[in-house]
């Protein structure tokens, strides 16, 4: 099932909305949101892994105190706020609500959503323009559920419009990123035209989806982002 961009903007909102206001009557929620960014050992192990780079990590890790690990969260905030002029980090704050989100909104698995595939998608690239849902039964007779995310605009820089992230549900019930999703498939199910899928996809596979990940994430950390 494809949703334009209108309804699928309102569609996605209003269940960020509901998934917040159910979670925030859950115990313990706004600590485990609140406490990803202490300055505790741990702390490059949580969502701000998706921003760290290497020298980064390496220097975190060699932190000694506590007043040396916070100074250093303030820092690292820093060094990424689009506009120092301004009261409000927008790029801290957009981060962390989007942490916020994709934990409200991705509980296929038994960790926290941001940890999932589509929490790293989401947290990085935001929202998609286009969620596509449907499914399939393969050769064995097994229904297989799958979703396609597209951001008609880019996000970063180098990023094409009209990049598509897929994600299949595994036997756990899982959303997993994949490439496999051929695009003649893709047309069969949407009864997409060949002639428009070719100018969408230039009739190539999109990026495998780690390596998509690994350039938003780049462009995060040179400050590039474009703020969505």
């Amino acid at each position: 099932m494809a949703l334009p961009l209108s309804s699928m903007t309102t569609a996605l909102m209003s269940e960020v909305a509901d998934c917040c206001a159910v979670t925030t009557t859950l115990p313990g929620l706004a600590a485990t949101v609140k406490d990803w960014d202490q300055p505790t050992r741990t702390w490059y192990q949580g969502p701000v892994r998706y921003l760290l780079n290497m020298e980064e990590e390496k220097a975190y890790k060699a932190l000694k105190t506590e007043a040396e690990r916070r100074k250093f969260i303030e820092d690292f905030w820093a060094r990424r706020d689009p506009d120092p002029a301004t009261p409000v980090n927008e790029f801290e704050l957009q981060f962390k609500n989007h942490v916020k989100q994709a934990d409200a909104l991705f509980r296929d698995a038994p960790y926290p959503g941001w940890r999932t595939d589509r929490g790293k998608f989401y947290i990085l690239a935001g929202s998609p323009d286009e969620l596509r849902q449907d499914h399939f039964t393969n050769p064995d007779g097994k229904e297989i559920f799958y979703e396609i995310w597209i951001y008609h605009e880019p996000r970063v820089p180098g990023m094409e419009r009209d990049t598509q992230a897929r994600f299949v549900r595994d036997d756990s019930g899982q959303y997993q990123a994949t490439d496999r999703l051929s695009l003649n498939r893709i047309e069969r199910f949407f009864g997409t035209p060949r002639n428009l899928a070719a100018q969408a996809g230039s009739a190539q596979r999109p990026p495998e989806p780690r390596q998509l990940l690994a350039t938003i994430a780049a462009q995060m950390w040179l400050g590039t982002l474009l703020l969505f």
